[in-house]
């Protein structure tokens, strides 16, 4: 888990840049922009994040943290690691879809393709880390699975925002959790067991939503 300190530098110009992006979008924040809203000078924001796209690592390792410990702190990730992976997930996508500002921030960062691969990695990190006893080859296999489905989703999702289709993310999380059913394998007798759609109620989701926000800003 990587948390910077309240108070340091780092943290300052990366809280000031998250609440920048959601107001102008990524990619037309610039470094510029990013030290007169916290205050320092630009050579500082680049000393810290010599490489832009460094936020968005960041941003996204921050959000799968603070999904684990949103649940964690409710005591509600059950035993199944399929079924924490799927709770994790739903919210994922709720958050990103959450308000108009988050979903062209998404759309900003589906909308490059070295953007996306790093999402992708971070959701392969995540998911992977706690595969305790899988075999080299079965840890291997299952990111693959991973970066397939997120992945596709993510061109989903840039499909689906640059043309401002209609975009339900209750639907999206349960085609995501399809796919991912579908390529790992699991035996749809199992599935519907695994993964009830009702796993998180609609409050769940809005404490979800408010404290990923809370933590994210």
């Amino acid at each position: 888990m990587r948390h910077s300190s309240p108070k340091s530098t780092a943290s300052t110009i990366e809280s000031s840049a998250r609440k920048l992006f959601l107001e102008k979008g990524f990619a037309k924040t610039s470094y510029a922009d990013i030290a007169k809203a916290c205050g320092v000078e630009k050579t500082n924001v680049q000393k810290h994040f010599p490489h832009k796209d460094l936020f968005i690592d960041h941003f996204f390792e921050d959000l799968l943290d603070y999904s684990d410990e949103f649940f964690a702190k409710r005591d509600m990730l059950p035993d199944d690691y399929y079924q924490a992976l799927y709770l994790v997930g739903q919210i994922h996508f709720a958050f990103l879809l959450s308000t108009p500002e988050l979903r062209r921030l998404t759309l900003d960062i589906v909308s490059d393709r070295k953007l996306t691969e790093a999402m992708i990695s971070q959701d392969v990190t995540w998911a992977t880390k706690y595969l305790e006893g899988f075999s080299l080859e079965e840890q291997q296999t299952f990111a693959d699975n991973v970066a397939v489905v997120m992945g596709g989703m993510y061109e989903l999702l840039y499909r689906k925002l640059s043309t401002g289709s209609p975009l339900d993310p209750e639907s999206f999380q349960q085609l995501a959790m399809n796919l991912f059913v579908f390529i790992q394998g699991i035996p749809a007798s199992d599935a519907g067991e695994l993964f009830p759609p009702d796993l998180l109620s609609p409050d769940d989701f809005a404490a979800a939503i408010t404290f990923l926000t809370e933590r994210m800003f």
